[in-house]
């Protein structure tokens, strides 16, 4: 396919002029996940090299987590996180998320951001900060409210051989050491999948954890609560359930693209919402998207696991559409998005680790019945990173090879197209296009 020419768009940034011709677009363009990844190169190299990188490899090796799938996603999940990271916590005089704890890297459910009498009224910010009292991190009761960390902490898989073989800590602090964070942080969004996967019609359920689809449905069912991810999802069932479960994501978002193309998207268009499809896309792939970029960057044959099954144009066309929708930026008419993706396996594919499909029993109430019928609708974790307009555009260098970046400038195409093209040539063996 060729490239719509109403498409050409580049971020606002340092020497990047504005122009009537071929302006750059601020509102929307580092929301675009190659774009988004990009501006993470460095900080996740550095992760999936360090300790959080080696934890999430050892952990993975586990049927209870998502064997068979790379580190790097995990990475890319917690992009825009950080290993003190408490959304309950006062910060700057305000609290990110008035009702829960979100911890550390994978962002584990901690428990409720404020306890005692006042909890209700601060939740609703009836009451000064100075009259709340805010919830330990993380909190000790399992019985609370989104208290998922101490939830898995004592759980039997958390004690399993190929976990941490005892129980976490729950001690003041402890969900901030990267090694037990991420054990018990895997667990949990082996969790929301399966939360997800119960809300699903049986024939476009995910039976991989492992796989792609699989870990887009944990991202989801955290990122917007199991029946936002559901809801997302059940409006391209017949699309879904029409190709094999390595396929779904790239048809998932091909038809979302092509939805929004034909002003038929379900939901809403708020901008920056969950309750927006495209909005939820975008924030998922830009997490998928900067694992893939840690993958290949760190020359890895895993990167294979990425594949959406589209050219690397569609895949910037696709993702330019969504991320337009998400940020509330007109979507030109009349788009070719090409023919839908598919992924042809080789015949004969071996499964991959035995993994345990069912991963709890059915949800206790009233904790699990609250989280499935109200969406977690979340703000951006890293909104001031959407903003920031590529300034941090060069540390692909720090991954690349010196004649890519010089491939790159060369052509002067926009910056997610020519990694588009350049990631491919990895992940498929093909040369770069001009």
């Amino acid at each position: 396919m060729v490239a719509d020419s109403r498409l050409r768009v580049r971020a606002c940034g340092p020497g990047v002029p504005r122009s009537d011709s071929f302006p750059c677009v601020s509102s929307y363009s580092p929301g675009i996940p190659t774009s988004f990844a990009a501006t993470y190169v460095t900080r996740n190299m550095a992760r999936y090299q360090g300790t959080f990188g080696d934890a999430l490899r050892r952990f993975l090796r586990s049927p209870a987590t998502f064997p068979g799938s790379p580190a790097s996603v995990f990475v890319g999940f917690a992009s825009g996180a950080s290993q003190y990271e408490d959304t309950g916590a006062l910060w700057r005089g305000t609290v990110p998320n008035l009702n829960f704890k979100e911890t550390s890297y994978l962002g584990t459910e901690s428990g409720p951001t404020f306890i005692g009498p006042t909890a209700a009224a601060c939740s609703r910010r009836q009451l000064p900060f100075a009259q709340c009292t805010f919830g330990p991190a993380p909190n000790p009761d399992p019985t609370l409210p989104f208290s998922n960390y101490a939830r898995w902490a004592t759980h039997e898989y958390i004690r399993r051989a190929d976990m941490l073989g005892r129980n976490a800590s729950l001690a003041s602090g402890a969900c901030f050491d990267v090694v037990q964070a991420t054990a018990v942080g895997l667990l949990n969004l082996r969790w929301h999948q399966g939360q997800v996967n119960n809300l699903l019609p049986e024939s476009i359920r995910a039976t991989v954890p492992g796989g792609q689809y699989g870990v887009m449905l944990a991202f989801m069912g955290w990122s917007m609560g199991p029946a936002g991810a559901a809801s997302a999802l059940r409006p391209f069932a017949a699309e879904l359930a029409a190709v094999d479960e390595a396929s779904r994501p790239g048809v998932w978002l091909w038809n979302v693209a092509r939805r929004i193309a034909n002003n038929t998207l379900p939901g809403t268009r708020t901008s920056r919402s969950y309750t927006n499809i495209a909005f939820a896309a975008a924030r998922i792939f830009q997490k998928v998207t900067a694992g893939r970029v840690t993958e290949v960057g760190a020359g890895n044959a895993a990167a294979r696991w990425y594949a959406l099954g589209m050219s690397p144009i569609q895949e910037a066309v696709v993702f330019d559409v969504i991320a337009r929708r998400a940020y509330g930026v007109a979507v030109p008419s009349g788009l070719d998005l090409g023919p839908q993706p598919r992924i042809i396996l080789p015949a004969g594919n071996p499964p991959g680790p035995a993994q345990i499909i069912e991963f709890l029993p059915s949800p206790s109430t009233p904790w699990d019945a609250v989280s499935a019928v109200t969406p977690k609708e979340r703000a951006p974790e890293d909104e001031d990173d959407l903003l920031l307009d590529w300034t941090n555009l060069k540390t692909v260098e720090d991954v690349l090879p010196e004649h890519v970046v010089e491939w790159m400038a060369s052509y002067g195409l926009p910056a997610q197209k020519a990694l588009w093209r350049r990631w491919e040539a990895v992940l498929y063996g093909e040369p770069p296009v001009a």
